[in-house]
């Protein structure tokens, strides 16, 4: 399964951390660092989000995916 699910599903007490890119994305040495901080890579899909609905979305997300 999903890797997302897995770490924060059924949990109210995980840390959630979310990185949101700027505009035009993160660039490549942004990118490697929070890979090597173990950020978990997810996708809202093709669209273009600007970054304050892109938190937005993400907060759902997580609050959801936590319940």
């Amino acid at each position: 399964g999903n890797p997302w699910n897995r770490a924060v599903h059924g949990s109210l007490e995980v840390c959630v951390v979310l990185a949101v890119g700027p505009p035009g994305a993160f660039t490549d040495p942004e990118r490697r660092r929070l890979l090597e901080s173990r950020f978990i890579p997810i996708s809202l899909g093709p669209s273009r989000l600007s970054t304050e609905t892109a938190a937005l979305n993400f907060l759902s997300l997580a609050r959801n995916s936590m319940l």
